[in-house]
């Protein structure tokens, strides 16, 4: 080829390159068409919240803070010091301020109707019992509702378990529906990558079932796509199946909501486009505004229950908060006979792992580069091990090419 075709080949490579990096604002500016969720903050069941009381649990390398504003999540500090910030400061794992989008949030209203068992979803709880392992939050209307929630941690690595308990003490029936959900907001400068180089912030939304594995980025939520049959009237998009667990997942950390006991929810996925408002109205919205970015949420969404006099309904979710280390996640929920029989937990959290396009070459690779590390104790001599093994298979397909 000869030289000015090279080097009219590599400027039109280098066009593209820069477009795609820096082009994409070009186009679209303000105005754009809005999602139609409603991203309005939840009302608090009174006008006067009481004051705000927290509680620390000290799990197996993190700490979680919970508030009584809403029994959820403020921090979760991963305490191993090799997840730590520049600063030397833990890494939190909490990234909402909103209480209306707090990961373990447990929502308990109806989308509509009356005799509800609680009057709002940002509810004013008390600490009635806690210490370094569990915090116990209480929610009480005498003669008509309580709720008690309790979240401990179960003394696996980055593990709570969360149970709530829904008594109906009112003499007439009352109902409720529970979500437990899991969140996170990044802006989209922090998504960005250089260079084709992937952000570490990069975020998706995962949901498991018996069916398959969604796994849905910001592209999966724009405005047109709320019409799709997977959306329900409330706009979350429902994978079809029997719920395994639903996480909010970056490229190093996730976040898991898995059902433990209770009815069968759904797995459901949102991301909510959301930026300052005040600063930007939305006919003058821009994507390259600084605080424009997502709310990522993943929930469990369990079906509508109505509870006579008296009766109580139960629930127990399991949370998992951590980096995704391969080993670490194949115990996350495991059982005691699993243990006993040395399994992996049947609840696959591995998936939360996204090996892309060729994911089950990947995990071939993986699991196999896993054993060698078992043999011989060094990542390094692994990774040797391993290219040499594809050089061999690969050599037969290579021998022609080589003559």
């Amino acid at each position: 080829m000869e030289r000015g075709k090279i080097a009219q080949w590599l400027f039109i490579g280098l066009a593209v390159l820069l477009f795609w990096q820096f082009g994409g604002g070009l186009f679209g500016k303000g105005g754009e068409d809005l999602q139609p969720n409603l991203l309005t903050d939840l009302p608090a069941a009174d006008a006067q919240r009481a004051p705000e009381e927290t509680c620390t649990i000290k799990g197996v390398r993190f700490e979680a803070d919970l508030s009584t504003q809403g029994a959820s999540l403020r921090h979760l500090r991963l305490t191993d010091p090799k997840y730590s910030m520049k600063d030397g400061k833990p890494i939190d794992l909490v990234t909402t301020s909103r209480e209306w989008r707090s990961p373990l949030k447990t929502n308990l209203r109806l989308p509509a109707g009356d005799k509800q068992q609680v009057p709002a979803d940002n509810l004013d709880w008390k600490i009635t019992d806690h210490n370094d392992e569990s915090c116990t939050f209480v929610y009480e209307v005498p003669g008509s509702t309580k709720v008690t929630k309790v979240v401990r941690q179960t003394g696996k690595p980055f593990e709570l378990e969360v149970s709530l308990d829904v008594t109906n003490l009112s003499a007439e029936p009352l109902k409720h529906r529970l979500t437990v959900e899991q969140t996170s907001w990044r802006t989209l400068k922090e998504m960005e990558g250089s260079l084709g180089r992937i952000s570490e912030h990069t975020t998706e939304v995962v949901a498991k079932t018996s069916d398959k594995t969604d796994r849905l980025s910001t592209d999966a939520f724009e405005p047109k796509d709320f019409a799709d049959k997977e959306f329900t009237s409330e706009h979350w998009r429902r994978t079809s199946g029997d719920t395994k667990w639903v996480s909010v997942s970056s490229v190093y950390f996730t976040k898991v909501a898995a059902p433990l006991e209770g009815p069968s929810p759904s797995a459901e996925t949102v991301i909510e486009e959301d930026w300052n408002r005040n600063d930007f109205p939305a006919a003058n919205r821009t994507k390259d505004a600084a605080s424009h970015g997502y709310v990522f949420r993943a929930r469990l969404n369990y079906p509508e229950q109505e509870l006579k006099q008296n009766e109580t309904r139960s629930y127990k979710v399991l949370s998992f908060a951590g980096p995704k280390e391969r080993d670490i996640l194949a115990l996350v929920g495991q059982t005691a006979d699993e243990a006993a029989q040395k399994k992996d937990s049947s609840l696959g959290m591995g998936e939360v792992i996204n090996l892309g396009t060729f994911a089950p070459i990947a995990k071939l690779l993986v699991a196999y580069l896993g054993k060698l590390y078992q043999g011989v104790g060094s990542w390094g001599w692994s990774i040797a091990l391993l290219t040499i093994t594809v050089r061999l298979l690969l050599f037969p397909l290579m021998f022609a090419q080589i003559k």
